[in-house]
């Protein structure tokens, strides 16, 4: 039932999955709201949550347009039930803009496949990039991602390899002079690294350790069924199954140098994450252990919300 339901891209399946969102996003940020709210604090969650929905949608367009998935839902409710289960990420404006702003690096990085326009869609996958770091630090190890994309797609081409110099450089001028302008110090410079930290002490609390238990098993489960898959791939598309695999790598990587662990790191994994668990869906036998599976998913975060 729940399969057949998210099976599809009907409009009722994209308004149960911006409900269900809504739903976990506010009891997230519940905390948010005491007895002498105000005007600016309901706006400033109200515009967060929006982001968080146009995050959705930016990984729906991505895998869609790029052949990821088949046309279905399945991407976007594994999308709101991983990041509800990570309620520290739906509370962390920093994470939830770099997270909007990777993913829209990483849709012009796959598109760069196609051969068109291609200075334009590198320096923008850099830009964007830079702005990402600029609120998470260690997102900045999605350039991985970029040089890879530059190497399975346009690596005809030395001159590509400095463009996301460029792109990095451009924001990291633009950082300074607004810096300069507005504080008259460059203090900044040096707060912008954030240290590697090996303390996974956090992770100690039930809810954090349930929730990444889970992602790691669903991983482990799920990815030699996408390594199949890009074995079996067309040879156009088989570069963007090991992009979407080095994704998945770099997303890891980061949750094992950021600074804090407490569950809000691994918002970077989820969007690779989404794209192979549903492909694994799209292609699993057994109705009743897919509908299972899907259920068991999505009951997760209230769970984790119930621990927390």
């Amino acid at each position: 039932m729940l399969t057949s339901f998210f099976g599809s891209t009907k409009p009722a399946t994209l308004i149960i999955v911006i409900c269900y969102m809504t739903v976990t996003y506010f009891l997230a940020n519940l905390g948010a709201f005491t007895l002498d709210v105000n005007a600016s604090e309901i706006t400033r969650v109200s515009g967060f949550w929006l982001l968080y929905i146009f995050t959705m949608f930016v990984l729906n367009f991505v895998a869609q347009k790029n052949d990821l998935t088949k046309r279905n839902a399945f991407k976007i409710i594994l999308f709101a039930a991983f990041t509800a289960a990570i309620p520290t990420a739906l509370v962390n404006t920093q994470v939830l803009v770099a997270g909007m702003c990777v993913l829209l690096a990483i849709r012009r990085i796959i598109s760069l496949r196609s051969g068109l326009a291609v200075e334009r869609k590198i320096f923008d996958a850099a830009f964007w990039i830079g702005i990402a770091s600029l609120f998470y630090f260690w997102s900045i190890l999605f350039y991985g991602v970029l040089y890879f994309g530059i190497l399975i797609f346009v690596a005809y081409n030395f001159r590509y390899w400095f463009i996301p110099i460029i792109g990095a450089g451009c924001v990291a001028i633009f950082k300074t002079c607004y810096v300069l302008y507005m504080n008259d110090n460059t203090s900044f410079i040096w707060q912008f690294y954030d240290p590697i930290s090996f303390e996974f002490s956090g992770y100690n609390e039930g809810a954090i350790l349930i929730a990444i238990s889970f992602f790691i098993g669903i991983f482990a489960w799920t990815i030699f069924n996408y390594i199949r898959g890009y074995q079996a791939a067309a040879m156009k598309q088989a570069p963007v199954y090991i992009l979407i695999i080095v994704i998945a790598g770099v997303g890891l990587t980061l949750t094992i140098l950021a600074p804090s662990k407490n569950g809000d790191e691994w918002y970077f994994f989820i969007p690779a994450l989404c794209i192979i668990t549903a492909n694994y869906l799209e292609k699993a036998k057994g109705k009743i252990f897919k509908d299972l599976f899907l259920g068991v998913i999505i009951l997760l975060p209230f769970l984790i919300l119930y621990l927390s």
